[in-house]
């Protein structure tokens, strides 16, 4: 049951996207022997998530912690989860604008990361991560 005042489309959309991201984490887990560098990989994110309660300052904030825009044309796993995302929003409730802020990835410590910045307007509600 949805807690009063929240829409239940936007935790319908909230729960895909981090369900979504839960999946590509776990499809690239480390080998045993080369433990994930945990600390490095938080600092990264930690950078590149501030200010998202503006999409111009969040932008900025990745550009300047060295993140590297994903060209639209791009094949990798990131555009295709982006792309299924998408999708699956746009099926789930055609009248949801999405908020599009762009895609980043950068490597630590030998690993690729790749950070999305989006959101959704339900009119009167905006959510943005």
């Amino acid at each position: 049951m949805p807690q009063p005042g929240f829409e239940p489309r936007l935790m319908a959309a909230s729960g895909l996207l981090i369900g979504l991201f839960a999946l590509a984490a776990m499809q690239d887990a480390p080998p045993a022997e080369n433990p994930y560098p945990a600390r490095e990989v938080l600092s990264a994110f930690a950078t590149a998530c501030s200010g998202i309660e503006n999409m111009a300052v969040a932008k900025a904030s990745v550009l300047a912690a060295g993140w590297q825009p994903v060209p639209a044309n791009d094949t990798g796993a990131l555009m295709a989860l982006v792309a299924f995302g998408k999708a699956k929003l746009a099926e789930s409730d055609p009248d949801m604008k999405l908020i599009e802020g762009g895609e980043y990835r950068m490597t630590v410590a030998g690993r690729e990361l790749g950070v999305v910045l989006s959101g959704v307007d339900l009119e009167k509600i905006r959510s943005q991560g």
